[in-house]
């Protein structure tokens, strides 16, 4: 068919699309009721337009967008996070065709429905329908011409990077579900009339309905600037030579693909689609005949297999990071309790990094240490997936502020170090100080900030330190400062730091908690050591 004549057809299409449009419209008229909505069938519409056309990443920023739009008109904030992630399923089904786009789009929708929101399913559900029906209206050849300027306009290193992508994206989503759920928890209808619960609701919605909306800014943000990061990615396979396709037939292996990429930190990452042409081969090995040819120090992904098998399969290799990391805790439950309410982290994260996080909430016991274990959680995901740590704090205090009926705030610390560089950055809402060693030359971090949770306006606190060889982070919740006698606690736990030898982590952390605890004849509040120490490789 000539390709006027599929512009005619194509303007047919829209025109019966925008016709079911107006046809929705008028039934929706006074006195008339159809079940359908235009708010919502529109905003489904263009998530699942947008996430076809153009991806994953556009189709989650088309449903923040449409979020936004949709809670402004309804005042239902439970449908923001759910388009976000109908948006990134849709996209990543699109080069599959239409049809198994469409279907992981109302597979997203009933599963997040039925497990967050039935009531909101049950009524979004008619136009949920109406725009699959209105998106098999638009001629694929409107839509194929998106997804084939965009094959081939992807920056060198983007196709080498799907793994890397996917797991950032599953991640996201994980946290973005995590906030919808909070959302959802939000009573409807509340009038001033109810009894003073649902008036609490209602106050502590609107206060931070703002906060939520900058939220999502900050969201579209970030996967711009994800977005960004991409297209600096740059393919510098040539660099690997001959040499190394000399070392893999020795090992007996057959390439279907390789590619090194380089980011724009100037870390590296190798991508194989590779198989074993005799026995089996281990990921270590080609790991280390890859360094030889690169002359880089690359180890296997976390999530790499251990083997390689007849069967071809993808590796992905990274840069070895130049320093690394321990850490140690020590524990002091309040007496009379049997668990304590302080939670704290010590985790790897993509891109070489470490999460490090103390948490403590409200009170003492099983019911403090649960929420403070649900906000350590979800922060993790969020710095995982990308996020700055200062923007998950406040995504974790928006969480928190809505959740509950009765305020539970949450004292955070966390640190994010990049192990490559050796930049820390540390973000504090309402946390004890932090001892800092450099070198021997302790500085004592301290921040004026209130509790995640606590009011709308709490603004966490960030500051970035370089780390060197040998230093060390020591953070602790308030339960150990109170234990000490006199006004200037933080000072008298840095000097005594200083008369400690060890270089251990965990014998430092038990060290500390020791001290403390022979300062106080009873342990009066949970008490939590987390010491953690950087060296170069």
């Amino acid at each position: 068919m000539s390709q006027r004549r599929w512009l005619d057809v194509g303007r047919a299409a829209v025109g019966l699309a925008a016709a079911v449009l107006f046809i929705i419209t008028v039934w929706n008229g006074p006195g008339m009721q159809m079940g359908v909505s235009v708010i919502e069938t529109m905003c489904l519409t263009g998530v699942l337009l947008g996430a076809y056309r153009y991806g994953a990443g556009t189709g989650a920023v088309c449903g923040a967008a449409c979020g936004v739009f949709y809670a402004v008109w309804t005042e239902d904030m439970a449908m923001l996070g759910i388009l976000c992630i109908l948006g990134v399923l849709a996209g990543s089904f699109r080069r599959l065709g239409k049809f198994p786009c469409a279907l992981a789009y109302l597979a997203g929708a009933v599963s997040a429905g039925m497990l967050y929101t039935p009531v909101l399913l049950l009524q979004t559900m008619p136009a949920v329908l109406m725009a699959a029906v209105i998106f098999f209206m638009v001629p694929v050849q409107m839509v194929q011409e998106g997804i084939r300027r965009s094959d081939y306009a992807q920056p060198a290193g983007l196709e080498g990077s799907c793994g890397v992508l996917e797991r950032r994206l599953s991640l996201l989503s994980d946290s973005l579900t995590q906030i919808a759920k909070t959302f959802s928890a939000i009573p409807q209808d509340l009038e001033l009339g109810q009894d003073g619960g649902a008036v609490i609701w209602k106050n502590r919605y609107l206060e931070s309905r703002n906060a939520v909306a900058d939220q999502m800014f900050e969201l579209s943000g970030f996967m711009q600037d994800f977005r960004d990061r991409l297209e600096r990615t740059m393919d510098v396979s040539v660099e690997l030579g001959p040499e190394l396709n000399r070392r893999l037939r020795r090992m007996h292996l057959e390439t279907e693909q390789l590619r090194m990429l380089e980011g724009a930190n100037r870390r590296r990452e190798v991508l194989m689609v590779v198989r074993c042409t005799r026995g089996r081969a281990a990921v270590r090995q080609l790991a280390a005949e890859v360094s030889a040819a690169a002359g880089r120090r690359f180890r296997p992904d976390p999530s790499c297999r251990a083997e390689i098998g007849e069967e071809f399969c993808q590796i992905l290799l990274e840069e070895e990071t130049a320093f690394m990391m321990l850490h140690g805790v020590a524990r002091a439950t309040r007496e009379g309790e049997q668990v304590s309410g302080d939670c704290f982290s010590f985790l790897k994260q993509p891109g070489g990094k470490i999460f490090l996080g103390l948490c403590d909430g409200m009170g003492s016991g099983q019911q403090a240490y649960e929420e403070s274990e649900e906000a350590i959680e979800l922060a993790e995901q969020l710095t995982g997936a990308g996020f700055q740590p200062k923007t998950a704090a406040r995504l974790v205090h928006t969480s928190l502020l809505q959740r509950r009926e009765a305020v539970h705030p949450a004292a955070m610390d966390v640190a994010v170090v990049d192990l490559y560089s050796g930049l820390c950055d540390f973000v504090k809402a309402g946390a004890a100080a932090t001892l800092i060693d450099h070198g021997g030359q302790v500085e004592i971090f301290s921040a004026s900030s209130l509790p995640l949770g606590a009011i709308a306006e709490t603004e966490p606190v960030e500051r970035l330190y370089k780390l060197r060889d040998g230093d060390k982070i020591i953070m602790v919740t308030d339960g150990v400062l109170e234990a000490l006698p006199g006004e200037n606690k933080e000072e008298q736990l840095s000097l005594y730091y200083q008369t400690l030898s060890s270089q251990k982590p965990g014998e430092l952390a038990q060290s500390l908690l020791r001290y403390v605890r022979g300062q106080s004849e009873e342990v009066r509040d949970d008490m939590t050591v987390l010491v953690a120490g950087i060296w170069k490789k």
